[in-house]
Order: C-alpha cells, then sequence, then structure tokens
C-alpha cells in the first residue's frame, strides 16, 4: 500500500457496515485522523488487485492479527477467503465482531477456528 491508497482505504473504513462491525470506534473516520494514523502503519497493508489491477480491498497483517476490507461490490464473491488463505499462517488471529457473518464465514472457509469470545467488546477470536 501506499499514502496515494488513503482515499481508497478511507472509503473502504468508513462503510458504514464496516463501521458497525468496527472493535475501536463506530464513527466515521475523518481524513486528517486517517492519514496520520496511516502513514504510521501503511507499512502493516497491503492493496487487493485483480489480475487487471482494480483495487478491491486491503489487507492489514500486524503482528500475527490479519483483518480485511473488501471493496463492495466484491462482497460475496470469495476475494477475502481466497487472500486470507494465500497469506495466512499457523498462529495468526483474527477479531470478528459479533454479528458480522460475511468475515466470520470468510475465515472459517480460509481455516480459522472461533477460540474464544470477548464479552467487553463484543468479538470473537478466530486462529488459524
Amino acid at each position: 500500500m501506499l499514502m496515494s491508497d488513503a482515499d481508497f482505504m478511507l472509503e473502504l473504513k468508513n462503510y458504514p457496515e464496516t463501521m458497525d462491525f468496527a472493535i475501536q470506534s463506530h464513527d466515521e473516520i475523518k481524513l486528517i485522523d486517517h492519514l496520520k494514523w496511516l502513514e504510521k502503519n501503511i507499512i502493516f497493508f497491503q492493496v487487493i488487485e485483480t489480475d487487471k489491477g482494480k483495487r478491491i480491498g486491503a489487507i492489514r497483517i500486524f503482528g500475527n492479527e490479519i483483518s480485511i476490507w473488501i471493496e463492495r461490490n466484491f462482497w460475496g464473491l470469495g476475494v477475502a477467503t481466497q487472500t486470507i488463505k494465500k497469506v495466512a499462517v499457523p498462529g495468526m488471529f483474527a477479531k470478528i465482531v459479533n454479528g458480522n457473518i460475511g468475515s466470520f464465514r470468510a475465515f472459517i472457509e480460509a481455516g480459522f477456528k472461533p477460540v474464544s469470545y470477548e464479552v467487553s467488546q463484543n468479538y470473537y477470536l478466530l486462529q488459524k
């Protein structure tokens, strides 16, 4: 990911559906805050592209934690599952907010298993 991808990433993160299932905050992310945060964290991100170079999502690997965002026109097409399968290794984990059925399904289909539920933050911990 490059800083020139910042607007695309912000669009993905500010989808109402994405904000509904965010762990940290359900508020819209402001561009200036996003840019400051992304400058420090960009090394953990990779843009997901089609074979023709169209950006369709982004994946973040921070330590052993994996997160993924997909452009809404590609939801339900297996992009997340395929991407997770390509990059995930044993020991990786994901936090999936209760009710986020699409993400839960993608990680399960990519070989992750639920290991616990964090009641205070309403998410499942899934591990490869």
